[in-house]
């Protein structure tokens, strides 16, 4: 009896045991220490909470059912003890059971075949330490950069570093994988907060740009449908309302520092003109600083439920939802 999957470089295993018969019954005991590699496929699709089922198969090459047949010890209960199976730190086998059939060739013959079924599944209690919780983080941190100043540069620098060490996780991953046609469920939940990260990045150099307009001398006035949409619609919606006062505090800002400056200040009496338009400028730059507190605020939310998406569907549906029985 030899296995049809085997990976062995010898086919034919030659043993010195002997077989031990029981002469009230009749029957043939043949107790075979060997060991034996075989080959199955992988699915690394729910990796690193996969299931893998990996059928050993063995039967007779020369004689057909006529002439040796297998049958089950206990027909009521195909299952194994697995009380003597050596842990592994990785893998894990829940179960594994027999099953007999038969395997008819081109011209009709019946051969007997058992297959021996194994469930392996892995444990994820590594990986959740090594990729998983540090993912986690790194999705936090990149959230709790969105409440530092809207005109903060160090929000790329964040960006940046997070996403460096988010790919150094997959390169990680794409190492202690086995090769397979599908990509494993941690890669893509890496590639989507990757993705998520450049979306950021981009997001927090479109809000500097939306700053840095609030710094020219004389300040440009935003677009009117922008700014319609930001302080009623947007502002809103994240809870940041726009509010005269923080007009009048920087009028009042400005009216003492001319104050302070008497050549300057007396240039801003003489010339109402002038004073008029550096006040419109002020205002100007009052508007472009709430929209750019707004956008930032608003992308923090996209962010945020984005990423809770994505955790949700990665790390807790699919897992959950993906069960293997033999």
């Amino acid at each position: 009896m030899l296995r049809w999957n085997c990976t062995d470089r010898a086919l034919i295993q030659n043993t010195k045991s002997k077989a031990t018969q029981d002469l009230r019954h009749g029957e043939v005991t043949w107790n075979l220490p060997v060991t034996v590699q075989s080959l199955c496929n992988v699915d690394v699709l729910y990796f690193p909470f996969d299931h893998q089922i990996c059928d050993i198969r063995m039967g007779s090459w020369i004689y057909d059912k006529s002439q040796f047949e297998l049958r089950l010890a206990n027909q009521t209960d195909p299952s194994i003890m697995l009380n003597g199976i050596m842990e592994n730190v990785e893998l894990g086998i829940p179960e594994a059971k027999f099953f007999v059939h038969d395997r008819i060739t081109v011209d009709g013959m019946k051969f007997s075949q058992v297959t021996l079924r194994i469930h392996i599944k892995r444990r994820a209690l590594f990986y959740g330490y090594t990729v998983i919780a540090p993912s986690i983080l790194l999705c936090v941190l990149t959230m709790f950069s969105f409440w530092l100043p809207s005109g903060n540069a160090k929000k790329i620098d964040i960006g940046l570093t997070v996403f460096l060490f988010l790919y150094f996780l997959q390169v990680l991953i794409a190492e202690n994988t086995p090769e397979s046609n599908s990509t494993p469920l941690i890669g893509t939940f890496l590639t989507m907060v990757m993705t998520l990260n450049s979306l950021s990045l981009i997001a927090a150099t479109w809000v500097l740009y939306l700053h840095v307009q609030s710094k020219q001398n004389p300040c440009p006035a935003p677009p009117t449908t922008l700014w319609i949409i930001t302080s009623r619609v947007l502002g809103k919606l994240t809870r940041t309302p726009y509010s005269r006062e923080q007009e009048k505090l920087y009028l009042e800002l400005y009216s003492k520092m001319s104050a302070s400056n008497g050549v300057e200040g007396k240039k801003m009496k003489n010339d109402i003109n002038e004073r008029s338009e550096q006040e419109s400028s002020i205002i100007q730059m009052v508007h472009w600083l709430h929209i750019a507190t707004v956008a930032d605020r608003l992308l923090f939310q996209i962010y945020l439920g984005a990423t809770l998406v994505c955790v949700f569907i990665f790390l807790i549906y699919a897992p959950i939802s993906y069960d293997v029985k033999i």
